[in-house]
């Protein structure tokens, strides 16, 4: 499975997406990695409970995974880049990937316009 998934090298090792989606315990290998969880009402200013937890990320929630990165915009990309027709560019294909075939995403780069509509509906 993790080398259909593409999280294997050459030579069988295991990349470090694969460590993070599966490992038992990802903070072994990563000390700076740290998956913080909350549940929220009707809004994200509506935070009820808050945790960090150990583990992967596949185990994170049941029916929805929100994955937050400080990181700038792909190389090459503008804000007017992503306000219009553009390609979908993960900052990590191997995890973007996994989640793509596991159904929990889509790769078609909407994400950005799907959250200027919901800035003009609100």
């Amino acid at each position: 499975m993790l080398e259909n998934l593409g999280l294997t090298t050459e030579d069988g090792k295991l990349k470090n997406a694969a460590l993070l989606l599966f490992a038992k315990n990802p903070r072994r290998y990563f000390t700076c990695v740290e998956f913080k969880i909350g549940r929220f009402r009707r809004s994200i200013a509506d935070l009820i409970i808050q945790d960090v937890i150990e583990g992967n990320i596949i185990q994170v929630w049941d029916n929805y995974v929100e994955i937050q990165n400080e990181g700038g915009l792909p190389v090459g990309y503008t804000p007017d880049t992503l306000m219009n027709k553009h390609s979908s560019r993960p900052r990590n294909k191997n995890v973007a990937n996994s989640f793509f075939k596991a159904g929990f995403i889509e790769s078609w780069g909407r994400g950005y316009e799907k959250i200027f509509e919901g800035f003009k509906a609100a």
